[in-house]
């Protein structure tokens, strides 16, 4: 069988899987031959979901059907435009519109994955079409659109395209000169690839080296973007390790989507555009060590990550504040994910009788409070305690600080500014106490809050584990991860970024550490 030609057509039989030469699981099973179904009733979807062309193609081997692809003419050219950066590989006006078409299915036996690109070929040259689009949809989707794919065996053959920055039209004001409603239409976002026939002929340089990422920041995940979105070249080996893996991977939440502020780039949406986890491993767990002899990244609970090159960009996480050096009670919160933020929220539900202190002058302290308000905790529940070490706010802007503080006072909310955390429990804590009560000092005054529930939003600081990994593994550390000015450490197969680094001493650019730059380009 493997000696004899592969032959590609267009489909003819009542189902061409029947043969059982394609493995399928179920769902994929039923959602093909739906589509197959359609094809051979009337070569185009039901007049009811809109009649759309749709083409369905066969590949044979011995007689025998190896793989199998469903097509559609391609119905959103205009929201794919304006949404999607795709000019960057094809130009509209050498392709006519009936050549663009959709991948809904492309199933290949594994046995002959290596044909995939030869499918797409025929698949285009069969169906009279230049050009196909591919979404993949983020996993906690639950629309139509998502469930009417299946994950393309040739996908390593496409090329991801970037999300376009949208424009936010004053619609009123534009009146008849607004754009149409295809490019106006909300969308779920989606992961868009995209192959041509030129793309068809162009190979991709394979890279097998293991890189490994540490730490899913904003400069982690521009870096792994930035290798993934290129063009020519595919990287089989990218892993990231994380804690709590990448961000955004739960379901939409308005609420925990909102508690802690971010950039643009590190978003829901932005995620859900750039598709991390279709190339990257995943690896939950903190770095507890590096073997730099035979690189080996150590990660709880007891795994081991091989490397090639290391990237540590693991960034400053809230940590609790220094002050009390006794232990620290239950519902005392430091939120530094997603993941963080729904714990914490459904604990303070649970615990709604209780007042919530925010310790911090952050912007995180603000917005969390804007949380606790929107879950319907009262105004009067929340008091916000602002410490001294921070002369400056947040917002550096005295007509802002004063809106602020009026619209604190509208919602009832206390706050105190000048106060260090002292102690908890009144500093009798033992190991599983919940928490009933902080105290703080201002000067000589001291201030006792019964609460149920703290937030921590004190200061930034490196993670101890990794910290704890970085010294032990003799890598240079000067209060941060010591690089040069290409990013690598005193180790060449180890490289660091972001906040978690500062320039050598040589360079005299103390005040001009990588935390101060904009995270994305330090990635990129």
């Amino acid at each position: 069988c493997l000696l004899s030609d592969v032959d590609c057509f267009n489909a003819a039989r009542r189902d061409p899987l029947d043969d059982g030469g394609v493995p399928l699981n179920v769902l994929v099973a039923d959602c093909l031959l739906s589509d197959v179904d359609c094809f051979n009733a009337a070569r185009r979807d039901p007049l009811d979901d809109g009649g759309v062309p749709l083409n369905v193609l066969v590949a044979d081997c011995a007689s025998q059907v190896v793989g199998i692809s469903v097509i559609r003419d391609e119905q959103d050219i205009e929201y794919i435009r304006s949404h999607y950066d795709i000019e960057s590989f094809v130009y509209y006006g050498h392709h006519r519109r009936d050549e663009h078409a959709h991948l809904h299915h492309l199933v290949l036996n594994p046995i002959f994955n290596h044909f995939s690109k030869q499918l797409l070929k025929e698949t285009l040259r069969l169906s009279h079409k230049t050009c196909l689009y591919y979404p993949i949809y983020p996993e906690y989707s639950v629309s139509q659109a998502s469930k009417a794919h299946t994950l393309a065996s040739c996908l390593h053959d496409f090329v991801p395209v970037r999300a376009r920055r949208q424009i936010e039209y004053p619609l009123e004001q534009l009146g008849e000169n607004a754009p149409s409603e295809r490019i106006l239409q909300s969308q779920e976002p989606y992961a868009l690839y995209h192959i041509n026939r030129k793309l068809t002929l162009e190979p991709k340089i394979t890279v097998n080296a293991r890189i490994v990422v540490v730490g899913a920041s904003d400069v982690g995940l521009s870096f792994l973007e930035t290798l993934t979105f290129s063009p020519h070249l595919r990287f089989n080996n990218l892993t990231v390790i994380s804690p709590q893996g990448l961000p955004w991977q739960s379901g939409p939440d308005d609420v925990i989507d909102n508690m802690l502020p971010s950039s643009h780039y590190n978003s829901r949406i932005g995620h859900a555009h750039m598709s991390i986890m279709t190339w990257v491993n995943v690896v939950k767990g903190k770095m507890t060590a590096i073997d730099r002899e035979r690189k080996l990244v150590s990660v709880l609970p007891g795994a081991q990550v091989p490397y090639d090159l290391l990237i540590l960009c693991c960034g400053q996480q809230y940590q609790v504040s220094s002050q009390p050096r006794r232990a620290i009670p239950n519902h005392v919160y430091t939120l530094n994910s997603d993941r963080d933020c729904k714990i914490a929220l459904q604990a303070v539900k649970m615990r709604r009788e209780g007042s919530v202190v925010v310790y911090g002058a952050s912007l995180a302290a603000h917005s969390s409070i804007q949380a606790l308000l929107a879950i319907g905790i009262e105004g009067s529940q929340v008091k916000l305690i602002q410490p001294s070490s921070h002369s400056v706010t947040c917002f550096n802007n005295p007509t802002i600080d004063e809106k602020i503080s009026t619209i604190l006072k509208e919602q009832g909310i206390c706050v105190y500014e000048g106060y260090t955390l002292k102690e908890w429990n009144d500093g009798d804590i033992r190991e599983g106490d919940s928490l009933y009560a902080a105290t703080f000092i201002h000067g000589e005054e001291e201030l006792r809050l019964e609460c149920s529930s703290f937030f921590c939003f004190d200061r930034l600081g490196i993670d101890h584990d990794a910290f704890q990994a970085i010294n032990d593994c003799c890598l240079v550390f000067d209060g941060r991860l010591v690089v040069d000015a290409d990013f690598q450490t005193t180790d060449k197969a180890i490289r660091g970024a972001g906040s978690l680094t500062k320039f050598a001493r040589r360079y005299h650019a103390d005040k001009w550490s990588l935390g101060h730059f904009d995270s994305r380009e330090v990635g990129q």
